[in-house]
C-alpha cells in the first residue's frame, strides 16, 4: 500500500497529513515541478544532492536562502522552496532539464505525457507495446499486460473483434434458440460482423 506509513501514524493517534498532490511528507522537493514544456518528477533527500540540483538548474544563489538550509528547514517552508524551484526548473525544456539532472545524479523522472511514453526506451526495451492485425484497420498497437510467465509476455491471439462478430455465439451460449436469434438479426435488433 502507497499509504502505509502514514495510515499507521494516523492510526497511532498522529494526525491527519495533509494532501500533497506528488509531494512526500518527509522531503522537499520532492514532486512534480515544471519544465517549459511538461514536468519533471524530482525527489532529493540530502543536502548534497540538493546542493547539486541548485548547480544543474542555474540556481545556486538559492543555497544562502535561509528556507533551503537543510531538509528539516525546507519542508517547514515546502510552498515557498517549491516555488523557487518551478520558478527556475521552467526555464528549461524537460530534455534539457532530464539531461541536466542526469549528469548532476539528482533523483527524477520524467513526468511522461502519451506521445512520449510511446518512444520510452525503457517501454520499447520491455516490449511494452505490439502491432497485430485488426480486420478493418490494418495494423493497430496494442499495449501488451504487464504481466509476465518466464519472462514472456502473453500473445495476443486475434486482434479486437469487430461489432457483432460474436454476438450469435454469446446468444447461443445464453439459450436462446436459433429461431429467436434469426428474428432478433432479421428485424436489426442484433448484427453480425
Amino acid at each position: 500500500s502507497w499509504v502505509g506509513t502514514p495510515l499507521m501514524s494516523v492510526a497511532a493517534g498522529g494526525a491527519v497529513p495533509q494532501r500533497l498532490g506528488s509531494g512526500f511528507r518527509g522531503n522537499v522537493p520532492n514532486g512534480a515541478f515544471p519544465a517549459s514544456d511538461g514536468y519533471v518528477f524530482l525527489s532529493v533527500g540530502s543536502n548534497e544532492a540538493f546542493y547539486r540540483l541548485l548547480d544543474a538548474i542555474e540556481a545556486p544563489g538559492l543555497r544562502d536562502d535561509p528556507a533551503f538550509a537543510d531538509n528539516v528547514t525546507r519542508v517547514a517552508h515546502r510552498q515557498e522552496v517549491n516555488a523557487k524551484l518551478g520558478a527556475a526548473t521552467v526555464r528549461f525544456t524537460m530534455d534539457d532539464l532530464l539531461s541536466r539532472l542526469d549528469a548532476a545524479q539528482v533523483p527524477h523522472s520524467a513526468v511522461n505525457t502519451l506521445d512520449r511514453v510511446l518512444v520510452d526506451e525503457q517501454v520499447v526495451a520491455l516490449g511494452q507495446l505490439e502491432e497485430i492485425e485488426h480486420a478493418q484497420l490494418g495494423g493497430v498497437t496494442v499495449v501488451n499486460t504487464p504481466l509476465t510467465i518466464d519472462g514472456q509476455y502473453l500473445a495476443h491471439q486475434y486482434g479486437p473483434p469487430l461489432l457483432g462478430a460474436h454476438t450469435v455465439d454469446v446468444l447461443a451460449s445464453a439459450g436462446v434458440d436459433e429461431e429467436r436469434i434469426a428474428r432478433l438479426l432479421a428485424d436489426g435488433v442484433i448484427e453480425t460482423a
